[in-house]
């Protein structure tokens, strides 16, 4: 029996300097809003919006949870608690956020994936302008002719 050598410790993955060491995700998220979402990245409108989401509804409910750990399963309970306690718009709005983000954690190379992306995001309702605009029904009184005719 051929005895191995004694393997070196493993070594985390190397970041170039300067990356934000993992953490928890009250650590990533103000980091990503600061380094890819302020202005002049991104209007200020986008920066404010993102920036409410990240400190009333991300921080709050899932901000203890380290980067790496985070699973689809945390995302899902995520999504229903913000869908009890505020509409289903602003779930969906605040799971748009966390993927974005998650999305630049994984091309800073600090995820393999971003988990958020594999959980659809909560279903809203339409807001409808009246039944003569919306869809087919729309395009048919625009157009002054129906598809479905031969």
């Amino acid at each position: 029996m051929r005895r191995q050598a004694p393997r070196a410790p493993r070594q985390g993955r190397q970041r170039h300097p300067g990356a934000h060491p993992l953490g928890q995700l009250s650590e990533w998220l103000p980091y990503w809003l600061d380094t890819f979402v302020k202005p002049p990245r991104r209007t200020l409108g986008t920066y404010d919006k993102h920036e409410s989401h990240v400190r009333l509804c991300l921080v709050p409910v899932i901000g203890s949870k380290r980067l790496e750990s985070l699973g689809v399963a945390d995302v899902r309970r995520f999504l229903v608690q913000m869908e009890k306690k505020t509409t289903a718009a602003t779930a969906k709005e605040s799971h748009r956020v966390l993927r974005t983000a998650l999305t630049a954690a994984c091309c800073e190379e600090l995820l393999s994936r971003s988990v958020a992306s594999l959980v659809e995001p909560p279903r809203t309702k339409a807001r409808g302008c009246g039944a003569s605009w919306s869809g087919r029904a729309g395009r048919t009184s625009i157009l002054g002719h129906s598809q479905h005719a031969t």
